[in-house]
């Protein structure tokens, strides 16, 4: 059975992850000059993941790799 990763608010970040290498935020995605008009996206937080040109919500990436949110 594989842990769970944890996610710990306000001490640990997400993009310590080795998988989070492949995603951006959206607000950075921009920042780096890539269009975003033709994202589907609802928070400049959201996750760009590069390898599936696709844009995930913090609750869509926490489940997609299972992540645990400790509060």
């Amino acid at each position: 059975m594989q842990n769970k990763l944890i996610y710990k608010n306000g001490y640990d970040n997400i993009f310590d992850f080795s998988f989070m290498d492949d995603f951006t935020t959206i607000l950075i995605f921009e920042e780096n000059g890539n269009d975003i008009s033709n994202l589907n996206y609802n928070d400049k937080d959201d996750f760009y993941c590069y390898s599936e040109k696709k844009v995930y919500t913090e609750n869509q990436l926490f489940s997609k790799f299972d992540i645990a949110k400790v509060i």
